[in-house]
């Protein structure tokens, strides 16, 4: 807030000197009277500027004079009597450039001197919660928690965050909740919890979903990459794309498999305007041959950025090998590509083979946009994997799709579906010998966004018949596989 003090008052001096209407010998009394509060000689100031206030002369520039009388009682610590001379200042002279400069710059400076405690009470007990969380689990000394065996299941630990999550609506405080909640999920723990103690392919597909539902809320946390959690961030999904290489953090060699691809891919975009972050050194590295994909040419950015096609759309494009006919078609709907898996594409991809194979006569994609479009916020279906969404009109229309009361109906419908497509799956390529397909498989299931789930769910269609168009059109949904 000082800085704002400091810019006024090199403003003041030359708005002062510019004002015509203020006569030369009253200016220097007012010029000698910030002299006065600059050097810390608060009374001397205060006295000469009122009693300037109540001359005849004076009198004619109040707005000047309580100007110069709220700063130096605000220098001097009497922050009640600084308020009191902008107030009325404010108030009697609304139009005049002192009473705007006021409302610009030291409106802020009213406001948090007013919340400042208010925040400082809140940041404590915030401060005193996280500590408390590390009686759950500690990723650092497990001799920390030895007076706590009971406190030991870092599932109170989950619990104890997601309370935590929706206590705070400030970003800070929700991204650092949110990080812890990634350690614990990403397998970064000494407890054996999360990916960590997941071996099991089913259990991969959920813990993988819930590490990268906390990289994105995160993500929604920060504005730009100027914010000091910026480079958390980008950490946080190089950690994990390592983490899903199976590799160690420290490793020589890492190599970026289809499940790690897209994290790696996710720091390349983040660190874009940082061509010399290591983060992004080691994720083309480790990417190799792939690294094009992620990596935009000035010649593409000149040809489509013109059109309405963001950098993030065109790298997220790019690395799902959508045809550049395409890439203007897709930004049209107006959504944000980059808070998500690449993986979304293929939805897209999907969407249109389920009506071109008639798949959807009874409830079709084109109904689908339409209810959406009803619906503030209703497009994330489309990019999202997740059902726990923060809308409770989308939320209750989700209810009304899957026929479900509370969300826990709505998971438990969604979860079967995902479960007898993954099952017919398998059974299908082991059947036809097509295991080679499996990995490929489980991330076609795991990232079947809700507005798929939804097509599928209204028109029945059968796990067989996903299975099949799946197997039929592979290199349609996955181009890079080829034919």
């Amino acid at each position: 807030m000082k800085l704002y003090l400091i810019i006024l008052l090199i403003c003041s001096s030359v708005f002062a000197q510019s004002e015509d209407e203020i006569p030369a010998d009253i200016q220097r009394q007012i010029n000698e009277a910030v002299d006065y509060y600059r050097v810390s000689l608060f009374d001397e100031s205060k006295k000469l500027l009122l009693k300037l206030l109540y001359s005849d002369k004076g009198e004619k520039h109040e707005a000047e004079i309580r100007y110069h009388l709220g700063i130096a009682s605000y220098y001097e610590g009497e922050v009640g009597n600084a308020h009191s001379q902008w107030n009325l200042l404010r108030k009697k002279y609304p139009t005049s450039q002192r009473s705007q400069e006021i409302s610009r710059a030291f409106g802020i400076m009213i406001q948090d001197d007013y919340s400042e405690q208010v925040f400082k009470e809140e940041q404590f007990e915030f401060d005193q919660e996280m500590k408390y969380s590390f009686y759950f689990w500690d990723k650092r000394r497990a001799d920390s928690r030895f007076l706590f065996g009971e406190l030991k299941d870092p599932n109170r630990a989950v619990e104890y965050y997601n309370k935590l999550l929706k206590k705070y609506d400030d970003p800070d405080k929700k991204f650092k909740i949110a990080l812890q909640l990634f350690y614990l999920y990403a397998g970064y723990n000494i407890n054996d919890f999360g990916y960590k103690g997941s071996s099991a392919e089913s259990s991969n597909i959920s813990v993988i979903a819930n590490a990268e539902r906390m990289l994105a809320m995160m993500e929604a946390q920060v504005e730009d990459e100027f914010e000091l959690n910026y480079n958390t961030l980008i950490q946080a999904n190089y950690l994990f794309a390592v983490r899903l290489s199976d590799q160690e953090f420290w490793s020589a060699k890492v190599k970026a498999n289809d499940k790690s691809t897209p994290f790696f891919a996710k720091v390349v975009a983040l660190t874009a305007n940082k061509p010399n972050n290591l983060y992004r050194t080691f994720s083309l590295l480790w990417l190799g041959d792939k690294a094009k994909n992620y990596v935009l040419s000035n010649k593409e950015i000149k040809q489509f950025e013109p059109l309405g096609v963001t950098r993030s759309n065109m790298l997220v494009f790019k690395a799902g090998n959508v045809h550049k006919r395409d890439w203007v078609k897709l930004s049209s709907r107006n959504l944000d590509f980059s808070k998500t898996n690449p993986s979304v594409l293929v939805n897209f991809k999907l969407e249109e083979l389920l009506e071109i194979q008639n798949l959807t006569d009874i409830y079709s994609p084109l109904d689908l946009k339409n209810e959406l479009a009803g619906i503030d916020g209703g497009s994330i279906v489309y990019l999202s994997t997740n059902t726990e969404l923060d809308n409770e009109n989308l939320t209750n229309w989700l209810f009304e799709q899957f026929e479900c009361a509370d969300i826990e109906c709505l998971n438990k419908s969604i979860l079967t579906i995902r479960f007898d497509v993954q099952a017919t799956l398998n059974q299908t390529l082991a059947r036809k010998r097509l295991t080679v397909y499996s990995s490929r498989a489980s991330q076609f299931v795991k990232f079947l966004s809700v507005a798929n789930l939804v097509l599928i769910k209204k028109n029945e269609i059968s796990p067989s018949d996903i299975s099949s168009l799946f197997l039929d059109r592979l290199s349609a949904l996955y181009p890079e596989l080829g034919k």
